[in-house]
């Protein structure tokens, strides 16, 4: 974290994306509850929720262009505004049809802030230290899912969901005030380059390769986010906000201790490794006849999406020109849009029909054949993709 605490704009940006992340995190463990309570299906759960990637995944063209061609601030404004606006919409109904509306609308304000907020810490950090600095900025989202299940939770058994969602707009009117303060690097812009830039970014090797494996990630988090408060509810007896915390506290961890491997050892052995304990903690948990068992795959899920993430991300930054990353963002967490929504809607619907044990296990095979297939591909030759994967080699001779 030394070189985030050296620069005013990464701090500022830091506090911001923590505010903006905690409203997001108080909805997880919540609303999946509110809806199983009201009779919701596990499919019709996670196409509510999944309501909210198909937002995001939308917007997505529409945030790169505005983050590259006229402002990262004006991005991250944006999509705090959407957050703090959101709330007030859900204490209107929470009718089928309606709130599937309200959350791909929600969805814009993750849209708007996560293809910025990436795109702005890549031009203010060092590309020596690239991966470091992307990894403890992520830290902010980690620190959120720490307390936000667990307060979440806390609120909505105390007062209910109302006061959850009240929380949820104090925390975006947060946000948006932190992000007056930030001051934005000038950039060159070519008004003409948009076209031809998603024709390159989608050309690269490295960016496609690196979405298709994030969004196996963001698959598998759907099996996290959207059912593990079912599964809790189910068959443990714990706040399942304590193993949304033990997870953040892992990953947290994991950044701090693993983000500069990418920076030192390559890209590829970092996202690949690391995957494969992510696959590992999704086994786990399906198999998980205890409490402790179940806090042990959530040690390690923390484990393997902070080691993997920021190895992902780096190398997304090393394959773009400074002018595209706003564009190849918006690829990248596409991708992770797109998983989303199938975590959401297609795992719902394995688990009605295998169970939501085996839902998880199917799930951490899945992960190992995408991880393979990384393996395999992600440089131009099948030795060569080999080496660079499982031995790595300097980060700057990938570009």
């Amino acid at each position: 974290m030394r070189y985030v605490l050296k620069d005013r704009n990464l701090i500022l940006l830091f506090l911001a994306s923590f505010l903006f992340f905690l409203n997001e995190t108080l909805l997880l463990p919540t609303l999946p509850m509110v809806l199983f309570n009201l009779g919701y299906s596990n499919t019709q759960i996670g196409l509510t929720l999944g309501a909210f990637a198909v937002g995001v995944l939308v917007f997505r063209p529409l945030t790169a262009y505005i983050t590259d061609q006229k402002s990262r601030k004006l991005s991250l404004y944006i999509g705090a505004a959407v957050f703090f606006i959101a709330p007030f919409l859900y204490l209107v109904s929470f009718d089928f049809g309606y709130l599937i509306g309200v959350r791909f609308f929600h969805g814009l304000g993750i849209s708007f802030f996560t293809t910025a907020s990436p795109a702005l810490v890549s031009d203010l950090a060092p590309e020596s230290h690239r991966a470091e600095i992307l990894g403890h900025m992520g830290m902010a989202s980690s620190f959120s899912v720490i307390i936000g299940p667990l307060i979440g939770v806390l609120i909505y058994q105390a007062a209910g969901i109302q006061y959850v969602l009240w929380a949820c707009i104090v925390l975006g009117l947060g946000s948006i005030f932190l992000i007056g303060f930030i001051r934005e690097m000038e950039r060159s812009i070519d008004m003409n380059r948009k076209d031809k830039g998603y024709f390159q970014v989608l050309r690269n090797r490295g960016v496609a390769i690196s979405s298709g494996l994030v969004l196996i990630v963001a698959l598998m988090n759907g099996g996290i986010f959207t059912f593990l408060p079912v599964l809790v509810k189910n068959y443990f007896e714990l706040n399942v906000g304590l193993i949304f915390t033990t997870i953040s506290i892992s990953l947290i961890v994991s950044r701090l201790l693993t983000a500069h491997l990418s920076d030192q050892y390559g890209r590829g052995p970092s996202a690949f490794y690391f995957f494969l304990i992510l696959c590992l903690s999704y086994y786990l948990i399906g198999r998980s006849r205890s409490a402790w068992g179940l806090f042990g795959a959530a040690v390690l899920n923390g484990l393997g999406v902070g080691g993997c993430m920021p190895a992902l991300i780096a190398h997304v930054v090393d394959n773009t020109d400074a002018r595209m990353r706003g564009i190849a963002f918006s690829l990248f967490y596409g991708a992770f849009d797109v998983g989303m929504i199938l975590g959401g809607a297609v795992l719902g619907f394995v688990a009605d029909w295998t169970g939501l044990r085996a839902m998880y296990e199917i799930t951490a095979v899945i992960g190992v054949m995408a991880v393979i297939g990384f393996a395999l591909s992600v440089r131009p030759g099948f030795m060569q993709s080999l080496k660079w994967t499982l031995k790595g080699n300097p980060p700057y001779e990938n570009i």
